[in-house]
């Protein structure tokens, strides 16, 4: 009963108990709180001196974990209330803006993309950026923006010497990584395994994958060429013969 949890929360802090004490994972009252989607009390907690920046275990803040568990009524309470950092990590490099990406919450995302404190040039321990994650989860409109508006480098490479391109195969469909090409992503750069996209795209079985390779070793450019040419003959007048004597 979160009725009862809060008065039982409020008689600790008002008997001396240390309002910052974890548990074994290292999540505190107030980090608890937010989990829980219990924004009256976070508030109380803050209101009371709680650390709104302490982390866990794995190195998460409130922030980080209200953008895995896409909890926007936490979100805006930390930027907008809190004011925390838009930018922090955990142990793994993320930021809130990789975990708005992958858990699919577009309000989230649109509302960091638009805070002109945002840091896209982050990247997570295996240099992964937020552009990367975006491709590999097929956000069109967001890979869009993240390079035509907030310009983000589209040729950026991780740890492993990954681009978004070959992130965006993982996607498995063929609009989006025609999009990342037509973002001037370079088709001829190879990992640290040498590996160009299409040699990985070559790897997988699924159907989808017959129309990627296609663009990206240049096979659709040619069919849509061709194509464009027989419909520009069909459309032409033809030429009248020169009448015999």
């Amino acid at each position: 009963n979160k009725t009862q949890g809060k008065e039982i929360m409020q008689y600790l802090v008002k008997h001396g108990s240390y309002i910052n004490s974890t548990n074994n994972n290292g999540v505190s009252a107030f980090t608890l709180a937010i989990i829980e989607n219990d924004i009256d009390s976070a508030r109380y907690l803050k209101s009371n001196g709680a650390n709104i920046n302490q982390v866990d275990n794995n190195g998460n803040d409130a922030l980080l974990l209200a953008t895995k568990d896409s909890n926007l009524n936490a979100y805006y309470f930390l930027v907008d209330e809190c004011e925390m950092d838009i930018n922090s990590t955990n142990n793994e490099g993320k930021t809130p803006l990789m975990y708005a990406i992958e858990s699919g919450n577009f309000d989230i995302i649109n509302s960091l993309l638009a805070n002109n404190h945002i840091n896209l040039k982050k990247s997570d321990k295996n240099g992964k950026t937020a552009l990367m994650y975006a491709a590999e989860a097929g956000y069109i409109k967001i890979i869009f923006d993240l390079v035509h508006k907030y310009g983000a480098d589209i040729n950026d490479t991780d740890t492993k010497g990954n681009t978004s391109l070959m992130y965006s195969l993982k996607s498995a469909n063929p609009q989006v990584v025609q999009m990342v090409i037509d973002l001037h992503a370079d088709k001829e750069m190879r990992n640290k395994k040498g590996l160009t996209a299409l040699d990985m795209a070559k790897s997988y079985e699924e159907p989808e994958y017959e129309e990627i390779i296609k663009i990206l070793d240049g096979t659709k450019e040619q069919e849509a060429a061709l194509a464009a040419e027989q419909a520009a003959k069909k459309k032409a007048p033809a030429k009248k013969s020169a009448k015999k004597k």
